[in-house]
């Protein structure tokens, strides 16, 4: 029975936010394979993003220094797993968490336009 109200509570923080100084952040928490829950911490400004393990915010990688923007964040359960997608709102660039480091999915247009250049 303690388990369900924390599964509750856990989900009714589910993309809630706060105001801070340095961006806006949000908390999203889904139920995983196995009935743990995944929770992860996204900052809305920087996409910078912090996923919870034993306890404690861990961050996801980011391989280059991301602008000040507005990103989003989509977090999604597998049978194997979680996984996350962010998408930067003004460019519409995107990236997909592979062992948590972000990677950029390439756009083929926009490559494409690069290339012509």
């Amino acid at each position: 029975m303690k388990l369900i109200g924390i599964f509750l509570f856990i989900l009714s923080l589910s993309a809630c936010t706060a105001d801070r100084s340095d961006g806006v952040y949000s908390i999203h928490s889904i139920p995983t394979s196995g009935g743990k829950v995944a929770i992860v911490r996204f900052n809305e400004n920087t996409g910078e993003t912090w996923y919870r393990k034993r306890g404690k915010f861990k961050i996801v990688i980011d391989q280059t220094i991301m602008p000040s923007g507005s990103y989003s964040l989509e977090l999604m359960s597998w049978s194997t797993g979680w996984g996350l997608l962010r998408i930067n709102n003004e460019t519409g660039e995107t990236w997909v968490a592979k062992d948590l480091i972000w990677e950029e999915i390439i756009d083929e247009k926009a490559a494409l336009i690069t290339q012509e250049k």
